[in-house]
């Protein structure tokens, strides 16, 4: 935007002008700059948006805050990485602390850490500490704040800072408790570890709500499969309590650029030249992403929660599933055997 103010040319940015300019093959999964985040200038901000003081009439909501940008990861049908880039970018703890400290002086007391993971790999460990620290010192312990958080990424040292600088929500993006699955989707997690890490979670005296996020029939989904999930799902009850860990089922959304658009393109679930910004009913029912031959069943099975239990919907869906597929052992959740295809024999 400065650049445009400035009349200064944008051929070294990630972006382009459309009708003036042509994008540079691939520019869309070039990183972005690496520029140093600073605190916003929210007096700034008031004085050039009159509706600004309705941006907190509903101080029972979360204020986003973030902390970094980017993504390591490569979630087969995520487009953080598009959006914001793979390099991760730590915001200065000092920054997103004088940041928070405006918000509180304006009666704020509840924040949304908006990354795409407040704790995106072990490594960012460190990093999560000195912000927790920080906040610690900055006399704002009235405090609460939630975040996507990867719980394979926690220590019994952080989880603790995280209790004590008053995280009272967070979410887990695992999409399957399947191991196998999560494998294929490219997700990362070692979902022994967030049990693991979760535990500690409850150690260190959490007592709050868990949002789990299930995205079902994402790739090879099968009746074992969602055995799998819903084992692990009780599992996860048994830690933090089952009135504290609610379900949160939705269908992935297919997005541009992501390894799931190719997977839909090489098996002809979507045409090669759909243009995204078009829904048709069509295109809108290809793009809700539920493909047979499990896409019926999960239907019924969503129709069926809604009519008996709309206000717990996520537990319901968790019920019926159990109900019409049974379980299976927890082990079976939490492994995932690589099975190696039989190679061709090279005859001399």
């Amino acid at each position: 935007m400065e650049k445009l103010v400035r009349n200064q040319s944008l051929d070294q940015e990630r972006c382009y002008i459309v009708g003036e300019a042509k994008p540079r093959k691939r520019l869309i999964h070039e990183q972005p700059a690496a520029i140093e985040k600073t605190a916003c200038n929210y007096d700034y901000i008031k004085s050039i948006w009159r509706d600004f003081e309705y941006y907190f009439e509903a101080d029972d909501f979360y204020v986003g805050v973030q902390t970094k940008r980017g993504c390591p990861h490569n979630c087969c049908y995520c487009v953080y990485t598009v959006i914001e880039g793979k390099q991760v970018r730590i915001n200065p703890a000092d920054e997103v602390v004088a940041e928070m400290r405006q918000l509180y002086d304006r009666g704020i007391r509840n924040f949304w850490f908006t990354d795409a993971q407040f704790v995106p790999a072990r490594r960012y460990i460190e990093d999560a500490k000195e912000l927790l620290r920080k906040i610690i010192a900055s006399g704002m312990t009235d405090i609460h704040w939630a975040a996507y958080i990867r719980a394979d990424n926690l220590d019994p040292e952080l989880a603790s800072l995280m209790v004590q600088t008053g995280m009272n929500y967070f979410e887990i993006g695992i999409t399957s408790g399947s191991q196998e699955l999560v494998r294929k989707m490219r997700m990362g997690y070692n979902l022994r570890t967030v049990l693991q890490n979760c535990q500690d979670l409850k150690d260190a005296g959490f007592d709050a709500m868990v949002s789990v996020n299930y995205s079902f029939n994402v790739i090879d989904e099968t009746y074992d499969t969602i055995r799998q999930t819903v084992v692990y799902h009780r599992a996860l009850e048994a830690i933090f309590g089952a009135d504290k860990v609610e379900p949160a089922i939705f269908f992935i959304g297919l997005q541009p650029h992501t390894h799931l658009e190719d997977y839909a393109f090489e098996n002809d679930i979507v045409d090669r030249n759909y243009n995204p910004l078009i829904q048709t009913p069509m295109n809108g029912r290809k793009l809700l992403w539920n493909p047979e031959p499990l896409g019926a069943f999960f239907g019924s099975v969503c129709l069926e929660a809604w009519k008996s239990n709309p206000n717990d919907f996520g537990r319901e869906v968790m019920a019926i599933l159990e109900r019409r597929l049974g379980t299976t052992t927890l082990e079976s959740a939490l492994s995932a055997p690589i099975v190696e295809k039989p190679k061709d024999l090279v005859k001399a």
